[in-house]
């Protein structure tokens, strides 16, 4: 096929240049088109079509009775959409596709027999598919005994309920009961039905044995056979001698038989593994029932129990089915619900369970609904509970001291457990205080929040010892052991308030010479926080001291001036023991400073003015006539010196005033000449100047020398 289409393509191909030869540009330009027009709806026929989802359904199966499940499997349009389901036009089912697939049941509702139509709806569609079910005809039969354990006993009667499904509309159906005895004995009955009505559904009831005739009865143990027109329906009853099949420890046995003479004597056996438990001799009633009561005692054992009646005279009755029947005394289901102390159910708890002796006869695990269920033998019991720390480590968090048992507890026994979350909270509360706690083999850190506060929403075991401690800046300032933690009933918390303590420290402030501060401020200040507030501050007596009360923790001590302008000192307290003393020495407070100003030759200076500028604050000072001059007792720290000459500048320093010290200023560009200071340019230029003058009264005294000696000469020539 593909090479047969790739010649008929080179054919083409072939014609078209041929023919295009001859053609025009325009006429060439519609040819080009109708080719491309012509392979473009080639390509497209040979793509394969896309595949389109359809309506389907099947059903199976395709015939049944009414209550059967019905499955429906089948394919919608619309992928993820809305479908319905209906039965002969009733919505019986709705839901949504997976995708586009359908997997749904349906329970037939009550229809006459027939054939129906099962829809399937597609609702985004609004399409539809259908298939065909038959209904057909079915009958019950039922007898109406009491729930077991318990059972019918001798003497005793019963309804039989009869009905059909699926019948004819508008019908009345006639039923023939039989019962057929353990003797084979059978005995019958007619019954008719109510009318089907439109419903195809109908029911009737008669009593047995007053409804099957005069000889009909209950008295012989064992199973009684029942049919619906022999075949259509067949079912079963138990005639037993125990009111029921299974007991308790502490129940009592009730036992009845029928059939024997007027105050015919028996005896009532009942045996336990072959050996005699005990032995009661009765007489019959007037109308020959033999009625007896058994206490099951708290010791009976587990197991199978027969109870025998045999006539006690001769000539007595013989049943042609013996009167014997085999019940069981069994373990007391028990449930009990675990719960926390705030009511909430708690899951996962083991609960084991220990007799009067203390011996563990029963455990268990509760589930999501905190419910354990158990089985004991009937006495005294206690119920303990178990919580999961760690994957194989219980811990005991709740008792139920003591529970008589002797009969089912018709609702759960409610175990309470001492369970919580816990809130640990620092007063005053305080954030990043690092709390530890350890129990067992478990130990947790945390930090509390902004508000001093750390919950653990988890369940944590109340009953059981607890070391808690707690930090501040690693500083340990409590710790506690607590045997069991404060927990109460009703309550979903244990909250747990550790108190930061609060103590004192006396600082003493002494200046740089060792001599104590008077009225300064001393201020502590949070190591975590600004300093923009202090936690607490005071100002120091006469003897330098100050007291101040803080919390527990780590501060920054900070030594103000008396109008709080200058920082004395900075220094760190760890405040961890009660009446902490420490000296803060502020070095920079009271010192004195020296200035001496020279000139260029080591002469002294007098009259230069000397600054010392701090901050804003400035002091000025003239150097005597040895050229110093002293500032005693002031602020020191960081401070500026500068020299000033005739109102100039001459040098500027910038140091570091933490002790007593002498500063000199060596000013080169002036010498003091005559107890008056000159700058080096005028001290040279006058000594320029000085020598100029010089030279020039020596040159005029060289002149007038020379002059004399010429003279002299000349006085001599002549």
């Amino acid at each position: 096929m593909l090479l047969s289409n790739v010649h008929i393509f080179k054919t083409v191909k072939l014609g078209i240049k041929r023919v295009c030869r001859n053609l025009s540009r325009k006429e060439k330009i519609k040819a080009a088109f109708m080719v491309v027009l012509f392979v473009t709806t080639f390509m497209i026929s040979l793509l394969p079509e896309a595949a389109v989802a359809e309506v389907a359904i099947s059903i199976e199966p395709k015939l049944g009775y009414v209550g059967d499940t019905i499955h429906v499997n089948g394919t919608i349009e619309t992928p993820n959409g809305n479908y319905t389901i209906f039965f002969d036009e009733e919505l019986v089912k709705s839901g949504t596709a997976v995708e586009m697939t359908v997997n749904d049941t349906f329970v037939v509702p009550h229809r006459p027999l027939g054939n129906y139509t099962v829809m399937l709806h597609d609702v985004e569609a609004n399409k539809n598919v259908t298939a065909s079910l038959t209904l057909k005809t079915k009958c019950y039969i039922k007898a109406v005994v009491p729930p077991p354990p318990n059972q019918l006993q001798e003497g005793m009667s019963t309804e039989i309920w009869v009905n059909v499904t699926g019948g004819e509309a508008n019908t009345v159906y006639s039923a023939n009961m039989t019962v057929k005895d353990s003797a084979n004995e059978t005995y019958w009955a007619i019954t008719w039905l109510t009318n089907t009505t439109m419903i195809g559904s109908g029911n009737g009831s008669k009593t047995y044995p007053t409804d099957f005739g005069a000889s009909a009865h209950t008295n012989y143990t064992g199973i009684y056979k029942i049919a619906f027109n022999e075949t259509l329906a067949i079912g079963n009853f138990t005639v037993g001698l125990t009111n029921a099949t299974e007991y308790y420890r502490f129940q009592f046995v009730g036992i009845q038989a029928t059939g024997y003479q007027a105050d015919e004597s028996v005896w009532v056996n009942i045996t336990f593994a072959g050996e005699d438990v005990i032995s009661i001799q009765k007489n019959a009633s007037i109308g020959g029932v033999i009625e007896a009561v058994w206490e099951v005692p708290g010791n009976a054992s587990m197991g199978l129990y027969t109870v025998n009646i045999t006539s006690a005279i001769t000539n007595g009755t013989v049943k042609p089915v013996h009167d014997a029947q085999n019940f069981k005394i069994v373990k007391i289901p028990c449930q009990i619900q675990t719960k926390k102390l705030n009511g909430d159910i708690l899951a996962d708890v083991r609960v084991d369970v220990y007799n009067a002796t203390r011996e563990m006869v029963a455990s268990n695990k509760t589930d999501k609904k905190g419910l354990a269920s158990v089985l004991v033998e009937g006495g005294n019991y206690t119920f303990k509970a178990s919580w999961a720390i760690e994957l194989a480590a219980y811990v005991p968090v709740g008792t139920l001291v003591n529970q008589s048992i002797k009969e089912a507890p018709r609702e759960p026994l409610v175990l309470w457990c001492w369970i919580a979350s816990l809130n640990i909270s620092i007063s005053p509360p305080l954030p990043f205080i690092n709390v530890t706690i350890t129990y067992y083999d478990i130990t947790e850190s945390f930090e509390t929040n902004m508000t001093g506060i750390w919950e653990i929403h988890r369940n944590m075991p109340t009953n059981i010892s607890y070391t808690i401690q707690a930090q501040r800046y690693g500083f340990l300032f409590f710790n506690t052991t607590m045997k069991k933690l404060p927990a109460a009933m009703n309550t979903s918390w244990v909250n747990i308030t550790i108190t930061c303590p609060t103590y004192t420290m006396f600082i003493h402030v002494l200046d740089s010479k060792g001599l104590p501060i008077q009225n300064v401020e001393v201020a502590a200040y949070e190591w975590a926080s600004g300093v923009a507030k202090p936690a607490e501050s005071g100002t120091t007596d006469a003897l330098g001291s100050v007291a101040l009360t803080c919390l527990f923790g780590k501060y920054k001590i900070w030594v103000y001036n008396q109008n709080r302008t200058i920082v004395l000192n900075e220094t760190v307290a760890n405040l961890i023991e009660d009446q902490l003393f420490f000296v803060v020495h502020c070095k920079i407070f009271n010192v004195d400073l020296s200035v001496a100003v020279k000139d260029y030759f080591g002469n002294p200076i007098p009259s230069a003015l000397v600054k010392v500028e701090r901050g804003n604050v400035a002091l000025e000072q003239k150097t005597g006539s040895n050229g110093k001059t002293s500032f005693e007792n002031i602020i020191g720290g960081e401070v500026r010196i500068s020299v000033d000459m005739n109102g100039k500048l001459c040098e500027t320093r910038t140091i570091y005033l933490d002790e007593t010290m002498m500063i000199v200023f060596k000013l080169d560009r002036y010498v003091m000449v005559a107890g008056y200071p000159l700058e080096i340019t005028q001290f040279i230029a006058c000594i320029l100047l000085g020598m100029l003058i010089a030279l020039f009264a020596l040159a005029l005294i060289y002149r007038r020398l020379r002059t004399r000696k010429v003279s002299e000469e000349k006085e001599k020539s002549l």
